[in-house]
């Protein structure tokens, strides 16, 4: 069928369903931080940082949430070697491959972000422990999320990236010239597979949380 143009728009008038997804529409979060980053039960570099912080009134409060800019969907391709046994040849899959992903944050105005990173980075690979390498089940986190919308504002899509760990924290550019601007801390993840489903039932509960914690925060906003 060829595409109509005029279908399109009269889809696009649907509040609810739009006939496009917007890669606008999403966010990202790490379900737990990795073990290496808990200290006595708690990690005390996400006290009192809103887009770092553990939130103990709304939503999982296990879970740290960024202000992500732009987030790479995963990527995952087969791997496979040529067999001739009739006819031409055929491509045979015999495993699976894994591709690192980037994810761009917007920084706090204490530099939170990159420092929570570096200090991640620290733990897994540190002078202080003769650069030795954390144990594997330490150094990673249990998932990072990425939840797609509906323009609806209905979670449609989730992807869970299991035992998650930045492997690069790439340069981001200082600059005089960028005073109306704000500062990307740039990283790269590595995860050992990726699974994606649909939303369940606590997936929409909170979403539902998360909006009345907005509404109070701009409340409280409003009146200080």
């Amino acid at each position: 069928m060829a595409f109509n143009y005029l279908l399109a728009r009269h889809e696009a008038l649907n509040p609810l369903s739009r006939p496009y997804a917007s890669p606008a529409y999403y966010e990202v979060y790490f379900n737990a931080p990795p073990p290496c980053m808990i200290e006595d039960g708690k990690t005390s570099l996400l006290d009192d940082i809103i887009e770092l912080g553990s939130n103990i009134l709304f939503g999982d409060p296990s879970s740290i949430r960024f202000r992500v800019k732009g987030v790479d969907l995963p990527q995952r391709q087969l791997e496979t070697q040529p067999r001739f046994a009739e006819g031409p040849m055929r491509l045979m899959p015999y495993g699976l491959v894994y591709s690192t992903m980037n994810m761009e944050i917007v920084e706090s105005d204490q530099y939170k972000i990159r420092q929570f990173f570096e200090e991640w980075h620290a733990k897994i690979f540190s002078n202080k422990n003769n650069y030795g390498v954390e144990y594997y089940d330490r150094l990673v986190a249990d998932k990072l999320t990425i939840v797609a919308f509906a323009s609806s504002g209905i979670p449609t899509r989730i992807w869970e990236m299991k035992e998650a760990y930045p492997i690069a924290i790439n340069t981001s550019q200082m600059s005089w010239d960028a005073q109306n601007q704000y500062l990307v801390i740039n990283i790269e993840l590595a995860f050992h597979e990726w699974e994606s489903r649909e939303p369940t039932v606590a997936d929409y509960a909170n979403v539902a949380i998360d909006a009345a914690h907005g509404e109070v925060a701009r409340r409280i906003g409003n009146i200080l």
